[in-house]
């Protein structure tokens, strides 16, 4: 894992797990609830990207936080509901349309990219673009 000039390297994508296990690890929900989100498939992913159900939004958006709060009405099962049908269209989003930014690794675990990195996987790359977090 030689690092280049601007600061990245690639790493084996099989190195982090199978899509089930680094969905595991990921704590995809809605916190402020104290639930997750049921698991999601590479089928709903391969899914959505065939339906051009995708999106662009960063999970981080004010914007986003926003929405779910206008369409849930409050409603927790509503919002976990929604929360998982974006995290499926987000990562349907990177595996249509790629992506340049490398995720970011902090003591060998990454801790920023989680939905570029399931792309990466539902894609079948070999390796994926990364940066040590400082």
């Amino acid at each position: 894992m030689a690092e280049n000039e601007t600061g990245t390297f690639e790493r084996s994508v099989a190195s982090f797990g199978s899509f089930d296990q680094i969905l595991r690890k990921i704590k995809f929900g809605l916190p402020q609830f104290g639930r997750g989100i049921t698991p999601f498939t590479v089928r709903e992913v391969l899914d959505a990207v065939a339906d051009d159900r995708v999106d662009s939004r960063s999970h981080q958006s004010s914007e986003l936080n926003a929405e779910c709060l206008e369409v849930c009405k409050g409603d927790v099962d509503a919002a976990i509901a929604w929360s998982r049908k974006f995290h499926i269209e987000r990562v349907a989003f990177f595996v249509k349309n790629g992506w340049d930014d490398p995720i970011e690794l902090t003591e060998d675990k990454w801790s920023d990219g989680s939905h570029r990195l399931l792309a990466a996987v539902v894609k079948g790359d070999i390796t994926i673009k990364c940066y040590a977090a400082k």
